[in-house]
């Protein structure tokens, strides 16, 4: 489960994310939350912020209002133009950017 490389491509969870932490985040924080991404390298730095946190699990990806992709095993197969949403479970994150970050 820890293990990038082991996860199927029709995974539904990340390798840090399973059943038992969804269930108990859930519990703890039943919030949906969403980041707004500007391109692909933010996408992927606000991802991985997300995946290491223990207090929230990416979910989807927003794409219009009305239309949402579930996160396969290898977010980088996400076409990313700048106006979508990663939508998560759990505490709201102050998430920076990754051109933030980087100052």
């Amino acid at each position: 489960m820890r293990d990038p490389k082991l996860n199927s491509e029709q995974a539904l969870f990340s390798h840090t994310d399973d059943y038992i932490k969804l269930v108990n985040l859930a519990r703890k924080h039943p919030e949906i939350n969403e980041l707004t991404v500007k391109d692909t390298n933010d996408f992927l730095h606000q991802l991985s912020t997300l995946n290491a946190s223990e207090n929230s699990v990416p979910l989807f990806v927003k794409i219009l209002a009305n239309d949402i992709q579930i996160l396969p095993a290898d977010p980088t197969q996400i076409s990313i133009s700048g106006n979508e949403k990663i939508v998560y479970l759990g505490q709201k994150l102050n998430v920076l950017s990754s051109e933030a970050s980087q100052d």
